[in-house]
């Protein structure tokens, strides 16, 4: 499969969500699996390898949401975007932007990882 390719990740408390797109934005698969994130980060690990074993796609561009940061495991919602955010950026390769709902029209409702840090208010339950 080529660097074409766009996922989107719904990362939540308790299943991640990934859709395939080829280049072109046509839809090829959707995953589901169970994601307890309040138990650890090593949860969220795990489900975006599976989803990426089952995708077999080594890279893409990936658009990536998040409710996850509502978890137990975050002393806030600052740090739940912070932690979740550094996983999906260290775990899958290509470009990763994070949604940021209709914030950033300079940035099409999308930030890079170096941008996390100022937009995590527009990043957290964005979706």
């Amino acid at each position: 499969m080529s660097k074409a390719h766009i996922i989107g990740w719904d990362v939540g408390g308790a299943h991640l969500k990934a859709a395939l797109l080829d280049a072109n934005g046509n839809l090829l698969q959707v995953l589901q699996v169970p994601c307890a994130l309040w138990r650890g980060l090593n949860e969220l690990e795990a489900g975006i390898a599976e989803i990426l074993g089952k995708f077999s796609v080594s890279t893409a561009t990936h658009a990536i949401t998040m409710t996850g940061e509502l978890v137990d495991l975050f002393a806030n919602r600052q740090v739940g975007v912070s932690e979740i955010s550094y996983v999906m950026n260290t775990k899958l390769d290509g470009t990763k932007l994070f949604y940021t709902g209709a914030l950033a029209s300079d940035f099409a409702g999308f930030v890079t990882i170096n941008q996390v840090h100022t937009y995590w208010q527009h990043i957290a339950s964005a979706n």
